[in-house]
């Protein structure tokens, strides 16, 4: 049995405790000290062989020992925590929405194999971004990975972000949905290549010839939409095509309301465009109910590209063609480069900025004719 310590030993130092318990599951093992704490920090050092790797873990289960994470973050100045940021007034809200809850796992399977655990940090204004800078000041994690919804883009270089974290000295990491150097070490997301590559394919069906390719814009202050509509010009302007001012739609928003919306523009200008690229995650599928509710068939009558449509796309009745929004790779991508520059900086060595853009690809439905 693990005896408790006397009372001469400091038992109110946390430290002082942690490494006294470690010292009884050592001689309970028959191992030292080093070897105990090889096991509990899963180090690759002072590794004993599985059997005593087995013995030592069924006295810690038997005597249900715990071991003080402030005390070993204390000594090793190490907290083996990643901080992620999230925002948005509901909490719950924000793990369930799609394109979050795939940059979480893609965050957990780079951590896989890996004694670094979690710690969010959660603030209800997404625009008050410094809010997240408390988790790196407080030194609650050895690096941040600073989800960045490009619509905050401004708010975020006003409150100088880059500029506190760098002053911090902590590894940090930012995921964004731009092809843009931040100044920071970052994971974007090439969206001109992404329009552009949509817009190719609902050209190489001749919708083009048989009407025009109109695009649907959400807001017009969203940086990564414009970058998409940049790419739809662009694939224009390569093939040829005359861009056509009436062929592009305002959405003000994501909701069933704004997919209606685009639709009554589209019937006031008694043209018809063959064929729509959708900027706005989640608003394609509205955009195809209000289609079918105003008894216009797709891709019969207009063949429809989306964006980011995962994971309603397969079950919608055309199935959604869209660009896919590789949210499960930023995440992975985005630990894998916080790792390394947390590494970089307990070796003492400086890493320059690092960005990384991944390029979205087609998913192939019915929606666009195939």
């Amino acid at each position: 049995m693990i005896r408790r310590p006397p009372r001469s030993t400091p038992s109110n130092s946390s430290a002082a405790s942690d490494v006294y318990k470690r010292q009884q599951i050592a001689r309970l093992a028959g191992v030292s000290q080093p070897v105990v704490s090889s096991v509990i920090n899963n180090s690759p050092y002072n590794r004993p062989s599985p059997q005593t790797r087995e013995k030592i873990l069924k006295i810690i289960r038997k005597y249900n020992f715990q071991p003080n994470l402030t005390a070993q973050s204390l000594k090793k100045g190490k907290t083996n925590s990643i901080g992620v940021t999230t925002g948005g007034a509901n909490f719950v809200r924000v793990f369930a929405h799609p394109y979050m809850s795939r940059i979480y796992a893609g965050i957990a399977a780079g951590l896989e194999n890996t004694n670094y655990r979690l710690v969010f940090c959660h603030f209800k204004q997404i625009v008050t971004s410094t809010d997240a800078l408390q988790l790196a000041s407080s030194r609650f994690a050895d690096g941040i990975i600073y989800i960045l919804l490009s619509v905050y883009l401004k708010q975020f270089k006003k409150d100088k972000i880059v500029e506190e974290y760098n002053k911090l000295g902590i590894p940090y990491v930012i995921i964004h949905s731009l092809q843009q150097d931040l100044g920071a070490n970052s994971i974007g997301l090439d969206c001109v290549y992404g329009g552009m590559v949509a817009t190719e394919h609902l050209i190489q069906h001749g919708y083009a010839d048989q009407g025009g390719i109109g695009f649907v814009q959400v807001n017009s202050n969203i940086p990564h939409i414009n970058n998409l509509f940049k790419g739809y010009k662009k694939a224009l302007k390569k093939h040829n095509i005359k861009f056509k001012a009436k062929f592009v739609y305002l959405a003000h928003g994501f909701h069933y309301s704004a997919g209606e919306e685009v639709v009554k523009q589209i019937l006031q200008n008694k043209v018809l465009p063959r064929a729509l690229l959708v900027s706005g995650s989640g608003l394609t599928f509205t955009l195809m109910k209000g289609l079918k509710k105003a008894g216009i068939n797709v891709p019969d009558d207009i063949a429809i590209v989306g964006f980011d449509e995962y994971p309603m796309a397969e079950f919608v009745e055309p199935q959604i063609t869209y660009i896919e929004q590789p949210a499960f790779q930023k995440g992975r991508e985005a630990t894998l480069l916080l790792l390394k520059l947390i590494e970089a900086k307990e070796k003492r060595k400086k890493e320059s900025n690092l960005n990384v853009y991944l390029k979205p690809r087609l998913i192939i439905g019915k929606s666009c004719g195939c």
